[in-house]
């Protein structure tokens, strides 16, 4: 291979690598900035011996479910992914909650309110904290 060549494939692939440097910064920056604010916002807490507030608990007529939210580490750090768990063991009081022994039981925090209606949130859904 002559000198002329071997001089222009070191200029492609060193263009390629600064092309791949460029997408990867632009995807870090990306992420850290428009992709999570544009997520949903929970607030979370522990419930007190089960009892969560009705806003904090999804009721469809047929099936009553609750949200947690689990911590995971990500590429670019910490993501929190939201969990849809039914409850199977519940029962409303007087003073306006529902207690929920699934809730008493889980470790993981509880999502009492949401920016979005908690009927639009899934199971694995990234949120943020707010």
């Amino acid at each position: 291979m002559t000198e002329r060549g071997v001089k222009l494939r070191r200029i492609v692939v060193l263009c390629v690598g600064a092309v791949f440097l460029l997408v990867l910064i632009g995807a870090t920056i990306y992420c850290q900035t428009g992709y999570v604010s544009k997520l949903p916002v929970v607030q979370l807490g522990r419930p007190e011996k089960g009892c969560l507030p009705l806003d904090a608990v999804l009721d469809t007529g047929e099936e009553v479910y609750f949200h947690y939210v689990q911590q995971e580490e990500g590429p670019w750090g910490r993501r929190y992914i939201l969990r849809r768990s039914q409850a199977y063991n519940y029962m409303d009081m007087e003073d306006g909650t529902m207690l929920v022994y699934e809730a008493a039981t889980l470790e993981e925090p509880i999502v009492l309110s949401a920016s979005v209606p908690l009927e639009v949130l899934y199971d694995g859904m990234e949120v943020r904290l707010g």
